[in-house]
């Protein structure tokens, strides 16, 4: 029939070794830091907003349509950050 106390912990033990070696490397700060720059390398010098470096000019552009469309500002000026083959 099986299910005792000392086969549920065995169980229990197993599981946890299994969680615990398969969790991968520990991030860092520094690594934490890395990946917020990237994650916000271009920034809309109007309100602020964070983009990927891999962002599009198309993106971008609708970003500023959508979200300022009094500014009177064009993709450059808004993302000063931005190139063509970033």
């Amino acid at each position: 029939m099986g299910g005792g106390n000392a086969q549920k912990t065995a169980m229990a033990r197993a599981r946890h070794l299994a969680k615990t070696e398969g969790a991968g490397k520990a991030t860092t700060a520094e690594d934490r830091k890395k990946h917020e720059a990237a994650k916000n390398a271009l920034q809309c010098t109007i309100c602020l907003a964070g983009f990927p470096r891999t962002a599009k000019k198309p993106e971008l552009q609708q970003h500023v349509e959508n979200k300022h469309p009094k500014s009177g500002k064009s993709v450059e000026e808004a993302f000063p950050g931005y190139t063509e083959d970033s």
